[in-house]
C-alpha cells in the first residue's frame, strides 16, 4: 500500500510541479511561511483593497456579513474522499469566510473533453483550475488571454489591485511570481497556485555506490569517470544494462548530452535559441552512445525496453532492473537514492540496494553543466468566469489563500496537526508518523494540497529521511544559464503553427537518433538527419521560440 501512496505522491509532484528541463532558470527567493507577514503578506480580515480606498459602501472583508456561495471546478483524483467537499480544511475556510464552496470534479477518465465541453457550454461555474502540467487539454483552448477575448475568462487586473493584496505582495517577490503571472501583454487572466519557496531538482542521474564502494570507486563526475564505472559495473557486477536510457536516447535532463553544450530539444546560448539535434554537440554525443553502446554499457533493448517504459515510467530506473541487479545506472527520482528502493517503495528486503545522486557529467572535472531540471515557484492556474455574480468575492477568496492565516489552514488543516517551531510550521509527530495514514495520504485527506494560494513545499518531507533528500542538492549544483523557463509562451497563432512543425519533426528526431545509438543506422547518414530536420521548417520553429523568449525577458510585471 505504502509503495502505492508514494508512486501517486511522486505522480502529484508532477503534475502540479509543472516541472521539467525546459523549466525556469530563475532561481527566486521567496520567504517562507513564518515569514509571510513579514515580507508584505497581510491578513485578509484587515485588507478590504490594495488600493487604500474607504468607500464604506463597497468595502468588504472576512467574515462576510452575507454568506456567498462559490462553485469550483477542478479534476480531482483522491482516493479518500469523493468530493473536496468533504475534505474537514473546506469548512474550516467557510468557517473562517462565512462562505460556501461547493465543487464540480470531472469524470477522471474524461477531464480533458469535460473541460472543453464545459467552456462550450457557457454554463460556467465562478472559478476554474486548469492544469497543464496534467494534460494539454486542461487548458483554455488558445491560451488564457484568448479566453479573456472570447468572453469567457474575465481579466482580473483591476481586481487584484483592489482586492488581492496579498497575492500582489507575492508578486513583488519577482523572478517566476511576477513574470509568469502575467501576459506578455501585462494581462492578468488567473490567480495561481504558488510554492512559498524555489522547489529543488526531484530527480537526475544516480548510480549504484555499494557497488562502486565494492569496486574502489568515488562518484563520477566526467564521462571518463563513467565509462570506467559502467565498464566495472558490466565486468565486475554482471550488469547486463549497467546504464539505462529512455527509448530516445536522451535522457530526462539531457545528461550527458549536456557535457556537450547541448539541449535535448531547445535551450539557449547567451539568449539565443537553439534546438539540440542541429548542434555539433548532439554528434558528439550520439557517437559516445554508440561507443557504449557497442560496449555493452547501455541497455542492448533500450529502443524497446517495456519494461523500462512501464515500470520506469518512460523516464526512471525499472524496480525489478534495481533488484535483480540488471543495472547500476540511469535517471532517478530522490525517492529510489540511497536505499530507497526498500525503505519507501518497500519493492524489496535487500537494505544493502544503494544508489547515490551524482552530478551531471562534464567533459573534464572543474566544468559545469547549463542545463538541469527546473521548476516554476508558479503551479496551476485559477480563473474568474464571466458566469461569476461575485468576482470581487472570488477573488478576496483566493487571495485569503496567501495570508498567514489561510496558508496554515490550507497547508496543515486543523490547528491540532502542528506546531509553529523557530524553522516555521512542523506536523506533530502523531501525524508524521502515524501508523493511521502515511504523510501522502494526510496530505490528500485532510489539507488542500495545490489551493488557491501559497503551497508549503517542504511539509510533504517532513518525515523523510535526510539521505533521500540530499539528492536533490547534488543535482542542484549543476548550472541552468541554458534552460528556457517555463513561462516562455506563444501567442495563440504561434502556438498552432508551432505545433504543426514541430510534430512531425519531434517523431522523426525521436525515431533517428536511438537507431543512430544502437547501430541500425550508420554515421555516415547523420549530416542528411540534420538536412532532413532543417527541410521541414525547423528555422521557423526556433523564430517561433526565440519571439516568445523575447517577449519573456522583456515582459513588465
Amino acid at each position: 500500500m505504502k509503495r502505492k501512496l508514494l508512486a501517486l505522491f511522486m505522480t502529484g509532484i508532477l503534475a502540479a510541479g509543472l516541472v521539467g528541463c525546459a523549466g525556469t532558470s530563475t532561481d527566486s527567493s521567496a520567504a517562507d511561511i513564518s515569514s509571510a507577514e513579514s515580507s508584505g503578506t497581510k491578513d485578509a480580515k484587515t485588507s478590504s483593497s490594495a488600493s487604500g480606498e474607504t468607500d464604506e459602501e463597497n468595502a468588504l472583508s472576512f467574515p462576510l456579513e452575507e454568506s456567498v456561495t462559490l462553485t469550483l471546478w477542478f479534476p480531482y483524483g483522491n482516493t479518500f474522499w469523493d468530493n473536496m467537499k468533504d475534505n474537514p480544511v473546506v469548512g474550516m475556510v467557510e468557517k473562517e469566510l462565512n462562505i460556501n464552496l461547493e465543487f464540480i470534479h470531472p469524470p477522471q477518465s474524461d477531464q480533458e473533453t469535460s473541460l472543453q465541453l464545459l467552456f462550450a457550454s457557457q454554463d460556467l461555474p465562478d472559478i476554474i483550475r486548469l492544469d497543464g502540467g496534467i494534460s494539454p487539454s486542461l487548458v483554455y483552448p488558445g491560451g488564457g488571454e484568448k479566453g479573456v477575448q472570447d468572453g469567457v475568462i474575465l481579466q482580473l487586473n483591476d481586481l487584484i489591485d483592489q482586492y488581492a493584496p496579498n497575492y500582489k505582495a507575492v508578486r513583488a517577490r519577482g523572478g517566476d511570481y511576477e513574470k509568469d503571472t502575467i501576459t506578455d501583454n501585462g494581462v492578468m487572466w488567473a490567480m495561481y497556485t504558488v510554492g512559498d519557496v524555489f522547489e529543488k531538482p526531484w530527480g537526475g542521474l544516480a548510480y549504484r555506490k555499494d557497488w562502486a564502494d565494492d569496486l574502489g570507486l568515488d562518484t563520477p563526475l566526467t564521462l571518463d569517470d563513467w565509462h570506467t564505472m559502467l565498464t566495472e559495473f558490466k565486468n565486475e557486477k554482471g550488469a547486463v544494462a549497467p546504464l539505462m536510457i529512455p527509448d530516445t536516447g536522451l535522457l530526462v535532463c539531457s545528461e550527458f548530452l549536456s557535457a556537450f553544450g547541448v539541449g535535448k530539444e531547445f535551450y539557449h546560448v547567451n539568449n539565443e535559441v537553439k534546438y539540440g539535434p542541429l548542434e555539433e554537440g548532439m554528434r558528439e554525443y550520439v557517437e559516445l552512445m554508440r561507443q557504449w553502446f557497442t560496449e555493452g554499457l547501455i541497455d542492448p533493448n533500450f529502443a524497446a525496453n517495456e519494461e523500462f517504459m512501464n515500470s520506469g515510467n518512460g523516464w526512471g530506473l525499472p524496480t525489478s532492473y534495481v533488484i535483480d541487479g540488471k543495472t547500476g545506472a540511469g535517471f532517478s527520482s530522490w525517492a529510489m537514492t540511497r536505499n530507497g528502493i526498500s525503505s519507501l517503495y518497500k519493492a524489496t528486503d535487500d537494505t544493502t540496494i544503494d544508489y547515490f545522486a551524482a552530478p551531471p557529467p562534464v567533459k573534464k572535472e572543474g566544468d559545469q553543466t547549463q542545463i538541469r531540471m527546473t521548476t516554476s515557484t508558479v503551479y496551476n492556474p485559477w480563473i474568474v468566469t464571466t458566469s461569476c455574480e461575485n468576482p470581487e468575492v472570488a477573488v478576496m477568496y483566493m487571495d485569503w489563500g496567501y495570508t498567514e492565516e489561510g496558508i496554515l489552514i490550507l497547508n496543515y488543516g486543523d490547528a491540532s496537526n502542528y506546531t509553529i517551531t523557530e524553522e516555521g510550521p512542523r506536523f506533530n509527530d502523531d501525524i508524521l508518523y502515524s501508523t493511521e495514514y502515511d504523510l501522502p495520504t494526510f496530505l490528500s485527506a485532510f489539507t488542500w494540497e495545490t489551493p488557491p494560494g501559497m503551497r508549503d513545499i517542504e511539509r510533504a518531507y517532513q518525515n523523510t529521511d535526510e539521505d533521500l533528500l540530499a539528492a536533490r542538492d547534488v543535482w542542484m549544483a549543476a548550472g541552468s544559464d541554458n534552460v528556457i523557463p517555463i513561462g516562455v509562451a506563444f501567442t495563440s497563432e504561434e502556438s498552432s503553427e508551432y505545433a504543426t512543425v514541430m510534430g512531425d519533426i519531434t517523431t522523426y528526431a525521436e525515431e533517428m537518433i536511438p537507431q543512430f545509438i544502437n547501430g541500425r543506422v550508420t554515421m555516415d547518414e547523420w549530416d542528411g538527419f540534420v538536412a532532413q530536420i532543417k527541410s521541414m521548417n525547423i528555422d521557423r520553429a526556433i523564430e517561433l521560440k526565440q519571439a516568445a523568449f523575447d517577449r519573456y525577458r522583456n515582459r513588465e510585471a
